[in-house]
């Protein structure tokens, strides 16, 4: 009898042990999860519910993940925050951010995540996620909001926001990432500025206050643009869609005014190519395919650094501007090192890989501006631009180089 008593009770201790091992693997099956992809859907959980974003992520670069627009912590709490790499042992190997967060109550809210290198200024975000939260099947919008408009056609569109010469009509935003690359381009979209960046958005969201729809990309330059804006909580946008003449970049649209001086003309194709021949075989000779004034300043990004004569310049010595460090890079720095094929020619103000635009050295406000960057960027890092400051006489009186930080 004692010994049947003891099987019993191993047998419960047995049962109640598996029950719980099984309660707690259930946990993390159901855990809802989402990713980069998921972007936009709704997450509709209980009250007490858990779920977690799980965002690829490399803390090396600089970009991190942040929970922007401040969601009603009454409603949705964020519990936890932290990175996992791929690889423990490989210092700077990529890996993903998790975000776990708590459904406290009835309600509904857009949740906001936004990848960005918080020390620049101001901080651009290079990919934005975001999802509609309701929690207990909570509505949304919320009743008692305000629901803007989400259409294109229903209203008259905002025209010549820009001036100058236009195509023949407007193109939605997501045309622009059709493979194409960079172009002169007219843009229908909504206006939509959070305080970090400016966006033309191809939809606004049903949220309150809206949120982008569908895609969206960086305006570079938005001082240039002066639209009837709506705003709340911080968000300010068009409540109907503008049309835009701007160029693309290949990532931002870089407003020039006016807008038919961002079209290269034969002369600045020809210092173009004459520049990069002579950096392929500086000589005396090949620097002579380039317009260079008598006398020409080099630099880095806006600063003014060393002025040369013309002959000096046939030197690939004289093209080393000796400055220890820059941005995060250590110096000294060759504009001739840096500029290789193939690349882009942009005319005028341009963004800094996804940064507003840097201004031009002092002195030299108003040259014609032509810049030429890589046109096989991967990623900012690996984003240059040489900048020519041309006098009415198409001369070349100084050379820029910017690279974008680490």
């Amino acid at each position: 009898m004692e010994g049947d008593a003891f099987e019993m009770k191993r047998l419960v201790l047995c049962v109640l042990l598996l029950v719980l091992v099984l309660s707690g693997c259930g946990d993390d099956v159901n855990t809802l999860s989402f990713t980069a992809a998921d972007s936009g859907s709704e997450v509709r959980v209980g009250a007490g519910d858990q779920f977690q974003v799980v965002l690829e992520s490399n803390p090396s670069t600089g970009y991190s993940w942040e929970v922007t627009g401040e969601p009603d912590p009454s409603v949705l709490e964020l519990v936890s925050h932290g990175f996992e790499g791929a690889d423990a042992d490989l210092v700077g190997a990529a890996g993903t951010e998790v975000f776990v967060f708590r459904a406290v109550r009835f309600g509904a809210e857009i949740l906001r995540l936004e990848y960005f290198r918080p020390f620049d200024d101001p901080p651009v975000a290079e990919r934005v996620v975001e999802f509609i939260v309701r929690v207990d099947d909570a509505s949304w919008p919320p009743d008692d909001a305000a629901r803007p408009s989400t259409s294109t056609t229903s209203a008259p569109t905002v025209t010549a926001v820009t001036s100058g010469t236009t195509i023949d009509s407007a193109v939605p935003v997501s045309s622009l990432f059709d493979g194409e690359g960079a172009r002169l381009a007219r843009v229908s979209g909504f206006l939509l500025d959070d305080g970090a960046s400016t966006r033309l958005c191809e939809l606004l969201m049903e949220s309150f206050p809206p949120q982008c729809g569908g895609a969206w990309v960086v305006i570079a330059n938005p001082g240039l643009l002066d639209p009837e804006l709506s705003e709340a909580q911080g968000i300010r946008w068009t409540d109907l869609p503008i049309v835009l003449n701007a160029q693309f970049d290949g990532e931002r649209l870089v407003i020039d005014d006016p807008a038919d001086s961002v079209v290269p003309t034969a002369a600045d194709t020809a210092l173009v190519e004459g520049f990069m021949s002579f950096v392929e075989n500086p000589s005396a000779d090949t620097v002579l395919a380039v317009p260079f004034g008598d006398e020409v300043v080099l630099g880095l990004s806006d600063v003014a650094a060393t002025s040369f004569v013309r002959n000096e310049l046939a030197d690939p010595a004289t093209w080393v501007i000796d400055e220890s460090e820059y941005d995060g890079y250590a110096g000294p720095f060759s504009i001739l090192d840096v500029a290789k094929r193939p690349i882009e020619i942009t005319i005028g103000s341009h963004g800094r890989c996804v940064g507003p635009p840097v201004p031009a050295p002092e002195g030299f406000e108003g040259y014609r501006r032509v810049s030429i960057q890589p046109a096989t960027a991967t990623s900012c890092l690996e984003w240059w631009t040489v900048d020519f400051f041309v006098d009415d006489a198409g001369l070349v009186e100084a050379v820029t180089l910017d690279l974008f930080g680490p």
